[in-house]
């Protein structure tokens, strides 16, 4: 029966019914003692008087509140009033990654969502869990884009190493459990089911991610399970991305033992096959320039010359992000000991690879930055650089890429961050640069004088903060004060010379001062020895073509072709190339090429 509006079931008030499952209802209610909304999960009454329902129950609240994960559904208490059991847990105030698929969520933010639930799995599976019943449904999408692995009431507590083998299943051994779409072979035949059954459902949710369609479906019970034991799923699109169709084929083979044999396998494959989509996709846009006449067109050009660096990777050296004694996150620490028990927490651990992803502006990386440091004050909240480090991290996601109806509430997340930041710490330099970093947006009209005081005065703190210097010359190229703009990133990079935006800014200066030359040979020098340079050798090839220079433009496209990236159809097709199309050399390239790309449709 359910439960009334107004209802007290301990401290927490039932506010509205808000789904269902196969245990019970779920419902939004308010803590009234901590004054939080909060999800409580209770069991149907029908259910109630199974002892074996209520234990399955209980342990599912034990499984799930030992999980302490960013991307794990948090459990706060599970109980018993008035008759009725229930569990209290953290509400998500979102939509499912089902209504995502649906909404038509761009694939690439759909495949970050299911990044964080693999991150969150392989958590799960290294404490000796088994989800049981991964779908859709179970995967929550918060509104700040934030996916929540919820619902392990049939999860399966496996023996783990040093686990006491006394400890009992959350389900019995054969028990055909779960949601039918999703199981695995083994599942659907009765057999056990471990890791590598959860395996299968997300390769399950990925196909449907990438095809909108269920990777397994019939008109009856009966047939689809027999469709998952024996049979193949449904077709991948060609047009899908290679690395994704690879991961789903191998999360769907029938044999466990075939599968991938860890989420964390996956959740790497998924970040690597993410990077390459949004780079592919950046790149394409950044390379696009209409009819631009004479040497404006050329500064337009040259300017992605000097970004592809940064879109092809070269800002992974930015996890050197500093080489002095300390830093203001251990400062309050006084001694040795206090310093290195701090240093080794999960809270710095997490502030710090925040600090690597937040300072580069790139969108997935600027989103890892926002989970680790929301996880890092969550563990400890009196972690003042961390909240400063988290304001600036909003403030980019401000800056760069939040939509329209989310800006105003990422802002806000912004300058609370801020402000306990300053609160906690006001001489704290990464809160002074965080300041400037809000202050000195599109909503504020670029307050320049504001802005540039507030680097200022994070450098009167902390003179070796390298990123200040950096955004000082950034606003200051672009108020046409190129010599301080030069002198400041100058500075950047002499306190940090894997600093990626402050190398990134000294091509820009030397484009304003319309130095191209200068330009391409800083971006050569930069990517000199990197993996894929073969993507900075293609760009360099169109700078040159813009600028009507066909010799240089060739040998910089035979270069990438013979660095790996014989990309025919893109040689052919790019419009940056149009200047040099009736060029022998160029002619006589594409003739070799199409040879070897003709060879290759048969044989790869």
């Amino acid at each position: 029966m359910q439960i009334a509006a107004g209802t007290r079931l301990s401290r927490y008030r039932i506010e509205a019914v808000i789904g269902r499952g196969g245990m019970g209802e779920v419902y939004r209610a308010r803590d009234e003692a901590l004054d939080r909304l909060v999800a409580i999960k209770v069991v149907r009454g029908d259910l109630a008087a199974d002892d074996d329902r209520l234990r399955r129950f209980a342990q599912e609240a034990r499984a799930a509140s030992a999980l302490n994960h960013p991307h794990i559904i948090h459990v706060y208490e599970v109980g018993e009033a008035e008759g009725v059991h229930f569990i209290a847990m953290e509400f998500v105030d979102g939509v499912t990654l089902r209504q995502s698929i649906a909404e038509r969520v761009p694939i690439s933010q759909l495949l970050r969502y299911l990044e964080q639930a693999a991150d969150a799995l392989e958590k799960t599976h290294a404490a000796g869990i088994v989800h049981r019943d991964l779908k859709p449904d179970n995967i929550l999408i918060a509104s700040d884009r934030y996916a929540k692995v919820a619902d392990f009431g049939l999860a399966k507590l496996q023996r783990a190493p040093g686990r006491d083998e006394s400890v009992e299943s959350l389900t019995e051994e054969g028990a055909v459990l779960g949601t039918p779409a999703y199981m695995a072979p083994e599942q659907v035949l009765g057999g056990r089911a471990d890791h590598r059954s959860d395996i299968f459902a997300f390769g399950c949710i990925l196909h449907e991610v990438v095809t909108g369609r269920r990777a397994f479906d019939a008109a009856s019970h009966f047939a689809l399970m027999k469709k998952i034991a024996y049979e193949d799923p449904a077709p991948f699109p060609d047009a899908a991305p290679s690395a994704l169709r690879r991961i789903v084929q191998r999360c769907l083979q029938k044999d466990p033992a075939s599968r991938w044999q860890s989420m964390g396998e996956i959740a790497a494959e998924l970040h690597s096959a993410l990077r390459q989509i949004e780079s592919e996709d950046e790149a394409t846009t950044v390379l696009r320039t209409e009819a631009v006449p004479g040497r404006r067109r050329q500064l337009l050009i040259a300017l992605p010359v000097v970004l592809i660096i940064v879109i092809s990777g070269i800002w992974a050296t930015t996890a050197v992000i500093s080489r002095r004694e300390g830093s203001s996150a251990v400062s309050g620490a006084t001694t040795t000991t206090q310093r290195r028990a701090l240093i080794d927490s999960p809270a710095y651990d997490a502030y710090m690879r925040g600090r690597v992803n937040v300072s580069n502006e790139e969108e997935s990386k600027n989103e890892r930055a926002i989970e680790l440091l929301k996880s890092a004050v969550a563990a400890d909240p009196d972690f003042a650089p961390a909240y400063a480090t988290l304001a600036r991290a909003y403030s980019i996601k401000v800056f760069y890429y939040a939509g329209p109806d989310e800006r105003q509430g990422v802002t806000e997340e912004a300058e609370v961050a801020l402000e306990k930041a300053l609160a906690l710490d006001p001489t704290l330099a990464e809160a002074h640069l965080a300041r400037g970093v809000l202050l000195w947006t599109a909503a504020n009209r670029f307050p320049h004088e504001e802005a540039v005081a507030a680097f200022r005065r994070a450098l009167e703190l902390d003179p070796s903060l390298d990123e200040a210097h950096q955004q000082l010359g950034l606003i200051y190229v672009h108020v046409g004060l190129q010599d301080k703009a030069s002198a400041e990133i100058r500075e950047a990079l002499r306190l940090n010379p894997a600093n990626a935006l402050a190398r990134f800014r000294s091509g820009v200066i030397a484009l304003n001062a319309g130095r191209c030359e200068e330009a391409i040979a800083r971006a050569v020098k930069i990517g000199e020895g990197f993996g894929h340079f073969h993507h900075t050798a293609f760009n360099v090839a169109c700078a040159y073509a813009i600028m009507k220079r066909p010799e240089e433009s060739v040998k910089w496209l035979e270069a990438a072709a013979n660095d790996g990236f014989p990309h025919y159809p893109r040689f052919l097709a790019d419009r940056n190339l149009e200047n040099i199309r009736q060029d022998p050399r160029y002619q006589a390239l594409m003739a070799r090429m199409q040879k070897d790309y003709e060879r290759r449709l048969g044989s790869l």
